[in-house]
């Protein structure tokens, strides 16, 4: 098996220094040898069918005496020959470029062999065999079929390939006085459901055929339908000029050209054979006549004194004249009209005519495409004419050599001696690539990228014609993004006085199992005479590794306990390695990816295949070593539970290690500040001592120490009163209440026995306060001071006494106190229990108060005397 090596790189993609790429030639199949070539492959012509088998086109010589003949081959990409025809098409011929007609994809092909005639449908299937019979015509019908005519039958055949029908073209010939020779010369058109041709018969003397100058002719129209029957018949007048089938105009009439009683006429049928209207114009004298897209005509001549087109609108008035040179190989393939008026004109060049017959184009190079385009060249533009004539766009390069492709996705890329341009379907330049590819095929993949078979000389040769080329397959996506590139087999060095070998490759055809096969020319020149030449077709394997050095690498070889060590090998940008991946010997995944994840110590290796080229290459060994980081440890003294702001606990670490960094946290939160041994907790929470690996990467967290802070319970209390209170009634005094309180009254800071309850009636003045717990915390109140008063006409119960006069009074009063009781504090209380302010001097009492009762209170140590004074209005 042959094997190729290459190296990849070009602009936008560099295969790396560690891999070279290649390829693999699955087979190679001869399809025609020893048939001398006549120049270089890398001009010949081949293109794809509908079912992906290869039309190829491509001349070679004959026979010794120059005579050129035109290959017409359709391949599978298996390599079976399908169809082959051969024809020959002109003498001693130095330079041929194939037309395009010789490679558009038809419904059908005749291949015909002396008196055997072969059709084949578009895929190079053989349809059907017709012995003895000269076929000139084939068409398809609309059920599926097709229909091939010889001089005087026409066979009609169905989808199944089976013959419906044999239809005669010639009545019976008339014998008298003078001589019939009768033909059915024109060819036959499909119309509606049946065909039309016309029916000739030249009369003219038996006995002196020589002398008859002007030999009359009868046309006859004859319209049959699929079964053979006569339809109708339509007699056109004798005449001496000639009359012919034109075709069919937009209203699908058909239109005949005569030129009865010397007058050119246009005469139009429809479907019932009724004549619809004549059209006469001046040109009988030209050959060829056509129906224009607009609903007009157009005629030309042929010979050296009068060739010229004219054209005529649809009542028979002459629009414009264009004189041209008609070269005689392109008679038959000299004109295209358009909707717009505009025609595009073949000669020795292809020129486009606007409406009025002004020249707008006129070209040496031109191209027709499969999808109705036609690309000229005009010094350094390159025109797009679209299916409609009109100007799709235009691209202006230094080169006039360019060669065009038509994706399926809608662009055109368009190779120049200089560039590759990728147009878009708005006819805008997307990308470029520099580089000569005039002599580039360019191809699509399965995945609708570009492929593009380039061709760079080597070595010159004089003559041209036997350059040497080294070729290369490179694959663009979309985007115009190198894919890879790759080269491929080239002719030998070997070049002698005596022998010589020269390798031309086509393009590359994408094959559906894989890799791409190639149309490949082979000449061998001694010296100067081409002999032993043949045309094969070679299958390659897609891009593969041909040489790879196989590396692994990881940032570290250290692998952390409870992580993963990521280990990576070639990267693989075309997706054609797989990864066998080992630890210490054993197999542990085969993948495509290249890169694993370890999870544990060991020898590592990869191997790297790939199964296009049936190559493997060992990587390196990694060695993964552990590393565990010590999760510290944190003691706590003092109780972990204990109420807020009265007490707190220290945490401390109870060992560190230098290469670890440590930092506190709580409920998962670092805590601000410099890491320290011990921690003052006074808040609850869950604190932890992280301990963070910087090899590693990698944090661990000791086990949690959670400090639990009881709050202190809300402790308020609320009295019950509104106004003084008199003896022997009591204040009430309420302790908020809550689940799981619990209280204790004081009265001046002293605990008052069994007040346990969260309400207290106060019998006695005095500053009280409560203190209430829950769960051990305990919180005192405020403090509520109570007053208690005594009510007019209780006398005190103390014995000594003392007196008030006068009473009632204006607010002056004397006071008499019982012996020792001078020093006593003296108070004037209102009946809600307010002291107002009095001036005493001495044992004289003045008061500015509001008529009315009150309570003149006098207290010495734990005594105290009280008594009613009334003030009256002055």
């Amino acid at each position: 098996m042959k094997k190729v090596s290459v190296i990849l790189m070009m602009m936008g993609f560099v295969l790396p220094s560690w891999a070279q790429l290649g390829y693999r030639t699955l087979w190679e199949k001869t399809i025609d040898e020893k048939r001398p070539l006549t120049f270089p492959a890398h001009t010949q012509s081949y293109s794809q069918t509908p079912g992906g088998n290869l039309f190829v086109s491509y001349l070679y010589t004959a026979c010794l005496k120059c005579s050129t003949a035109v290959a017409t081959r359709t391949i599978s990409l298996a390599g079976d020959l399908k169809m082959r025809k051969d024809s020959t098409t002109r003498c001693c011929s130095p330079i041929f470029y194939p037309k395009f007609s010789e490679i558009r994809l038809t419904n059908e092909y005749i291949s015909s062999d002396k008196e055997i005639t072969r059709v084949f449908d578009s895929d190079g299937n053989l349809r059907t065999t017709v012995n003895g019979k000269r076929i000139n015509q084939i068409i398809s019908t609309p059920s599926g079929g097709f229909a091939l005519s010889s001089i005087d039958t026409l066979f009609h055949f169905n989808p199944q390939n089976q013959l419906i029908k044999k239809i005669p073209l010639v009545k019976s010939q008339i014998f008298g006085v003078n001589y019939t020779n009768s033909e059915a010369a024109d060819p036959f058109y499909l119309w509606n459901d049946g065909f039309v041709y016309i029916s000739r018969k030249s009369f003219f003397d038996k006995y002196d055929y020589m002398t008859s100058p002007n030999i009359p002719k009868e046309n006859t129209i004859i319209k049959i339908n699929a079964k053979g029957e006569t339809e109708w018949e339509s007699l056109l007048k004798n005449e001496k000029g000639i009359s012919k089938i034109v075709g069919l105009n937009i209203d699908n009439q058909l239109v005949v050209f005569s030129d009865e009683d010397s007058t050119g006429r246009f005469i139009l049928f429809d479907n019932s054979g009724q004549k619809v209207r004549e059209v006469t114009v001046k040109g009988q004298s030209y050959r060829y006549y056509f129906v224009t897209a607009d609903k007009g005509y157009l005629t030309y001549g042929t010979n050296q004194s009068n060739n010229s087109f004219q054209k005529y609108d649809s009542t028979g008035q002459k629009k414009w004249t264009y004189e041209y040179y008609l070269s005689p190989t392109e008679r038959n393939n000299p004109i295209k009209t358009f909707s717009n008026g505009r025609t595009l004109i073949r000669d020795n060049y292809l020129s486009l005519l606007s409406k009025n017959g002004e020249l707008m184009i006129k070209s040496t190079s031109w191209l027709e495409s499969a999808k109705g385009y036609f690309y000229l060249t005009v010094d350094s533009t390159l025109y797009a004419i679209n299916p409609v004539g009109e100007i799709a766009w235009s691209l202006t390069e230094k080169c006039n050599h360019t060669k065009v492709y038509e994706s399926k996705d809608g662009f055109t890329y368009v190779g120049s001696s200089t560039k590759m341009y990728a147009v878009n379907p708005q006819g805008k330049v997307a990308w470029t690539v520099s580089g000569n590819h005039f002599n580039s095929f360019f191809s699509e993949d399965t995945d609708n990228s570009l492929l593009v078979r380039q061709a760079i000389v080597r070595n010159n040769s004089s003559s041209g014609l036997l350059n040497k080329y080294r070729f290369s397959l490179q694959k663009y996506n979309l985007l115009g993004k190198l894919q890879w590139q790759m080269s491929l087999s080239a002719a030998p060095d070997t070049t002698d006085n005596i022998y010589s070998e020269y390798v031309f490759l086509g393009g590359a055809v994408p094959a559906l199992d894989g890799g791409y096969v190639f149309p490949k020319w082979t000449f061998t020149v001694v010296p100067t005479t081409f002999v032993d030449n043949k045309f094969s077709l070679v299958k390659i394997s897609r891009p593969c590794y041909e040489k790879l050095d196989a590396t692994l690498k990881s940032a570290t070889s250290t692998l952390c306990e409870g992580q993963k060590l990521q280990l990576t090998s070639n990267t693989d940008t075309l997706n054609l390695l797989s990864y066998q991946w080992q630890r210490d010997g054993q197999v542990l995944s085969t993948t495509r990816a290249s890169v694993f994840e370890a999870t544990a110590a060991g020898a590592y290796q990869v191997t790297v295949r790939d199964s296009v080229c049936g190559t493997s290459f060992v990587s390196n060994t990694v060695n993964v070593v552990t590393r565990s980081i010590q999760t510290p440890s944190v003691t706590s003294s003092g109780s972990t539970d204990f109420c807020a702001g009265s007490d707190f606990t220290t945490l401390t670490a109870t060992s560190v290690h230098p290469d670890l960094r440590y930092q506190w946290l709580r409920n998962g939160q670092v805590l601000s500040g410099t890491f320290q041994n011990s921690l003052k907790a006074t808040e609850a929470g869950s604190y932890q001592l992280s301990a963070f690996d910087m090899v590693c990467n990698a944090t661990v967290l000791s086990s949690d120490i959670v400090v639990k802070v009881r709050p202190l319970p809300e402790a308020i209390v609320t009295p019950e009163i509104s106004g003084a209170v008199y003896a022997p009634f009591k204040a009430k005094l309420r302790a908020n209440e809550g689940a799981g309180l619990t209280y204790q009254w004081l009265k001046e800071g002293v605990e008052l026995t069994g007040a346990t309850s969260s309400v207290y009636e106060a019998g006695e003045s005095g500053n009280y306060t409560v203190r209430v717990s829950r769960e051990g915390c305990s919180q005192l109140s405020q403090t509520v001071g109570i007053t208690i008063l005594q009510p007019l006409g209780v006398e005190t119960t103390v014995k000594e006494e003392f007196q008030v006069f006068p009473n009632p009074s204006r607010g002056d009063f004397e006071l008499r106190l019982p012996t020792g009781w001078e020093k006593a504090e003296i108070q004037l209380i209102d009946i809600i229990g307010r002291s107002l302010p009095l001036n005493l001097t001495g044992m004289q009492v003045r008061v500015k108060a509001v008529a009315g009762m009150y309570w003149l209170r006098i207290k010495l140590a734990e005594k105290e005397l009280s008594k009613r004074v009334v003030i009256v209005p002055f």
